[in-house]
């Protein structure tokens, strides 16, 4: 599986929001490969759906490769090809173990670093990755290595990794990746991530003042339709150049939905029933939560897709415990 997310997040560097007309079969092929590898697992594994179920997922799976084909930035795209993902995950389980993640963290952490010490012309090293896709995947992985490895190997893991993630400075993924490894260290310290934040966009104070820019337009947009949101697909303005999205998760969401919209994911969520998550998975959902507070990792397909398979993982096995509770660490310290 790792072999499959790093080919994945290198392909999505050469095509995501790519202007260019020639690139647009390449995303959208990218789209199809995804969809494609879902019913493969599927029917390898002998999983058979009536003909309704096969006509709407086929028409699903058609224009959401349509879209990706049409769209720079993907929009309700994104979410289709994350429940497809999440879907076969959970018909056909399969142990996404941590030590797929921490090969693939690795692995990417590696390339990172080869690409920032070979001499480039540009600020950043990954002239054709966004260094916030790349970061964020790097610090979801590092909870993984964290709680999987011990002795050199969590310290190589865990050093090759980090050092990817700040190589990257993407300060929204610094802030994710500090905030999953305190989770699994000390949950208390969680309280120091408001000092963190702050001293990340001491660091960089026109970047600070964008994303505020940022914010203040997801407001206004929000304003202009409140009940049932403007839709997936929007551009902002900021930085010389149009944005895909507010930089904000929580609020991101807000824009394309409104309140109608929220109220139907809150009313969902209340009805979910309770897992046993294991502890580094929910590391990584922190990570996440963390990232999104000053960007929006869930538009970015390759983040996407990694946490649909991580979400897929919990409660596997069946097990519904009556409150939500993390598995003891099975670290050997």
């Amino acid at each position: 599986m790792w072999i499959a997310l790093l080919a994945l997040a290198l392909i999505d560097g050469l095509v995501t929001r790519n202007p260019y007309p020639s690139v647009a079969p390449i995303r959208a092929g990218l789209v199809a490969a995804i969809l494609l590898l879902c019913l493969w697992w599927l029917w390898k594994r002998g999983v058979h759906v009536s003909i309704g179920t096969g006509v709407v997922i086929g028409v699903l799976a058609a224009l959401t490769v349509a879209d990706a084909y049409q769209q720079t930035v993907l929009g309700l795209s994104l979410w289709l090809v994350y429940a497809a993902v999440y879907a076969t995950m959970r018909t056909v389980p399969r142990d996404s173990s941590s030590h797929d993640f921490v090969l693939f963290g690795v692995s990417l952490s590696a390339l990172v670093l080869i690409m920032v010490v070979i001499p480039h012309p540009v600020e950043f090293g990954l002239s054709l990755w966004n260094k916030n896709v790349i970061g964020g995947l790097l610090a979801v992985t590092l909870p993984a290595a964290a709680f999987t490895l011990t002795g050199w190997r969590r310290i190589a893991a865990m050093g090759v990794i980090g050092a990817g993630v700040l190589a990257t400075v993407s300060r929204g993924a610094i802030l994710g990746a500090a905030a999953g490894v305190a989770v699994l260290i000390q949950p208390w310290l969680l309280i120091g991530a408001p000092v963190l934040v702050l001293g990340l966009f001491m660091l960089g104070k026109y970047t600070a003042m964008m994303r505020f820019t940022y914010f203040a337009q997801g407001l206004e947009l929000i304003g202009s339709s409140p009940l049932f949101g403007i839709g997936s697909h929007y551009l902002i303005a900021g930085d010389g150049v149009t944005q895909p999205h507010v930089h904000n998760s929580l609020l991101g969401m807000m824009v394309q939905v409104g309140a109608v919209g929220m109220l139907m994911i809150t009313a969902t969520i209340s009805i979910m029933r309770r897992v046993i998550v294991e502890r580094w998975r929910l590391a990584a959902l922190v990570v996440v939560a963390a990232h999104s507070l000053v960007d929006d990792p869930l538009t970015m397909l390759p983040v996407g897709v990694v946490i649909a398979v991580i979400v897929a993982g919990m409660g596997s096995d069946g097990s519904v415990s009556s409150r939500l509770r993390t598995e003891p660490s099975r670290q050997n310290v």
